[in-house]
Protein backbone atom coordinates (compact mmCIF):
# COMPACT_ATOMS: atom_id res chain seq x y z
CA UNK A 1 0.00 0.00 0.00
CA UNK A 2 3.04 2.59 0.74
CA UNK A 3 4.50 1.65 -2.49
CA UNK A 4 1.08 2.34 -4.22
CA UNK A 5 0.88 5.77 -2.32
CA UNK A 6 4.22 6.02 -3.44
CA UNK A 7 3.79 5.69 -6.83
CA UNK A 8 1.19 8.00 -7.05
CA UNK A 9 2.48 10.37 -5.17
CA UNK A 10 5.91 10.95 -7.91
CA UNK A 11 3.05 10.80 -10.73
CA UNK A 12 1.15 13.31 -9.51
CA UNK A 13 4.52 15.38 -9.01
CA UNK A 14 5.65 14.56 -11.98
CA UNK A 15 2.52 15.65 -13.82
CA UNK A 16 2.77 19.23 -11.72
CA UNK A 17 6.23 19.87 -13.11
CA UNK A 18 4.98 19.23 -16.83
CA UNK A 19 2.40 21.53 -16.65
CA UNK A 20 4.52 24.46 -13.91
CA UNK A 21 7.28 24.93 -16.93
CA UNK A 22 4.51 25.31 -19.22
CA UNK A 23 3.00 27.89 -16.85
CA UNK A 24 5.98 29.64 -16.11
CA UNK A 25 6.17 30.61 -19.72
CA UNK A 26 2.60 32.03 -19.70
CA UNK A 27 2.99 33.82 -16.17
CA UNK A 28 6.00 35.38 -17.54
CA UNK A 29 3.81 37.10 -20.15
CA UNK A 30 1.61 38.30 -17.34
CA UNK A 31 3.60 40.20 -15.44
CA UNK A 32 2.43 43.95 -15.78
CA UNK A 33 2.61 44.97 -11.75
CA UNK A 34 4.82 44.38 -9.02
CA UNK A 35 2.72 41.86 -7.28
CA UNK A 36 2.56 39.33 -10.44
CA UNK A 37 6.19 39.95 -10.73
CA UNK A 38 6.79 38.77 -6.80
CA UNK A 39 4.21 36.14 -6.93
CA UNK A 40 6.23 34.88 -10.45
CA UNK A 41 9.55 35.07 -8.54
CA UNK A 42 8.58 33.43 -5.98
CA UNK A 43 7.19 30.74 -7.63
CA UNK A 44 9.91 29.62 -9.72
CA UNK A 45 12.56 30.51 -7.42
CA UNK A 46 13.09 26.57 -6.57
CA UNK A 47 12.79 25.13 -10.59
CA UNK A 48 15.57 23.92 -11.31
CA UNK A 49 14.56 23.60 -15.00
CA UNK A 50 17.64 24.44 -16.54
CA UNK A 51 15.60 26.10 -19.48
CA UNK A 52 13.32 28.21 -16.85
CA UNK A 53 16.77 30.24 -16.28
CA UNK A 54 16.12 32.66 -18.91
CA UNK A 55 12.70 33.75 -17.41
CA UNK A 56 13.87 33.50 -13.73
CA UNK A 57 16.70 36.12 -14.87
CA UNK A 58 14.45 38.39 -16.72
CA UNK A 59 12.17 38.40 -13.90
CA UNK A 60 14.41 39.67 -11.73
CA UNK A 61 16.17 42.13 -14.45
CA UNK A 62 12.24 43.30 -14.56
CA UNK A 63 12.36 44.01 -10.72
CA UNK A 64 14.64 47.11 -11.59
CA UNK A 65 10.88 48.53 -12.70
CA UNK A 66 9.45 48.44 -9.57
CA UNK A 67 12.14 49.58 -7.39
CA UNK A 68 12.32 53.31 -6.50
CA UNK A 69 16.18 53.59 -5.81
CA UNK A 70 18.41 54.34 -8.66
CA UNK A 71 21.24 52.41 -7.71
CA UNK A 72 18.81 49.22 -6.69
CA UNK A 73 17.41 49.22 -10.16
CA UNK A 74 21.09 49.17 -12.01
CA UNK A 75 22.24 46.19 -9.44
CA UNK A 76 19.03 43.95 -10.63
CA UNK A 77 19.13 44.99 -13.79
CA UNK A 78 23.06 44.09 -14.62
CA UNK A 79 22.76 40.69 -12.12
CA UNK A 80 20.02 39.37 -14.17
CA UNK A 81 21.13 40.65 -17.53
CA UNK A 82 24.69 39.44 -16.53
CA UNK A 83 23.43 36.12 -15.76
CA UNK A 84 21.03 35.91 -18.85
CA UNK A 85 24.03 36.49 -21.19
CA UNK A 86 26.10 33.63 -19.22
CA UNK A 87 23.32 31.43 -20.12
CA UNK A 88 22.96 32.28 -23.84
CA UNK A 89 26.72 32.36 -23.82
CA UNK A 90 26.68 28.52 -22.76
CA UNK A 91 23.58 27.91 -24.83
CA UNK A 92 23.76 30.11 -28.27
CA UNK A 93 20.98 27.26 -29.55
CA UNK A 94 18.14 27.95 -27.02
CA UNK A 95 15.33 29.39 -28.72
CA UNK A 96 13.52 30.23 -25.76
CA UNK A 97 16.75 32.27 -24.08
CA UNK A 98 16.80 34.47 -26.73
CA UNK A 99 13.24 35.23 -27.11
CA UNK A 100 13.49 36.19 -23.31
CA UNK A 101 16.43 38.25 -23.96
CA UNK A 102 14.38 40.15 -27.49
CA UNK A 103 11.37 40.97 -24.94
CA UNK A 104 13.94 42.36 -22.44
CA UNK A 105 15.69 44.27 -24.81
CA UNK A 106 12.39 45.73 -26.57
CA UNK A 107 11.25 47.36 -23.59
CA UNK A 108 14.42 48.23 -20.95
CA UNK A 109 15.62 52.39 -22.18
CA UNK A 110 18.30 52.58 -24.95
CA UNK A 111 20.60 54.51 -22.05
CA UNK A 112 21.45 51.17 -20.92
CA UNK A 113 23.18 50.19 -24.20
CA UNK A 114 21.23 46.28 -24.17
CA UNK A 115 19.63 46.21 -27.10
CA UNK A 116 22.65 45.02 -29.58
CA UNK A 117 21.32 41.53 -30.27
CA UNK A 118 17.71 42.46 -30.56
CA UNK A 119 18.34 42.09 -34.88
CA UNK A 120 20.21 39.12 -34.50
CA UNK A 121 17.81 37.51 -32.28
CA UNK A 122 14.57 37.89 -34.12
CA UNK A 123 16.54 36.64 -37.22
CA UNK A 124 17.49 33.13 -35.08
CA UNK A 125 14.12 32.78 -33.53
CA UNK A 126 12.37 33.33 -37.08
CA UNK A 127 15.18 30.73 -38.74
CA UNK A 128 14.20 28.06 -35.95
CA UNK A 129 10.76 28.79 -34.31
CA UNK A 130 9.08 26.52 -36.69
CA UNK A 131 11.44 23.54 -35.74
CA UNK A 132 12.15 24.00 -32.15
CA UNK A 133 9.87 21.22 -30.10
CA UNK A 134 8.18 24.25 -27.94
CA UNK A 135 4.14 23.71 -27.88
CA UNK A 136 2.63 24.69 -30.97
CA UNK A 137 0.46 27.21 -28.67
CA UNK A 138 3.30 29.12 -27.02
CA UNK A 139 5.34 29.51 -30.41
CA UNK A 140 2.39 30.74 -32.03
CA UNK A 141 2.65 33.60 -28.64
CA UNK A 142 6.22 34.05 -29.65
CA UNK A 143 5.69 34.48 -33.13
CA UNK A 144 3.25 37.21 -32.24
CA UNK A 145 5.43 38.93 -29.96
CA UNK A 146 8.75 38.78 -32.13
CA UNK A 147 5.96 40.46 -34.99
CA UNK A 148 5.20 43.18 -32.59
CA UNK A 149 9.17 44.20 -31.44
CA UNK A 150 9.59 43.88 -35.05
CA UNK A 151 6.93 46.32 -36.52
CA UNK A 152 7.91 48.62 -32.95
CA UNK A 153 11.80 48.93 -33.64
CA UNK A 154 10.89 48.59 -37.38
CA UNK A 155 13.90 45.85 -37.65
Amino acid sequence: MRYLASLLLMFICSSLWAIGINEVRYQFHAIDNQKKLSKFIEAVKDISEENMVPYKEAANMKRAKYTFSPIKKLKYFNEGKDRLEEFIRQHPKNIEARYVRVLIQSEVPSFLSYQNELQEDVKFINKYLTSSKLPDDYKMLMRKKVDEIIQKHKL
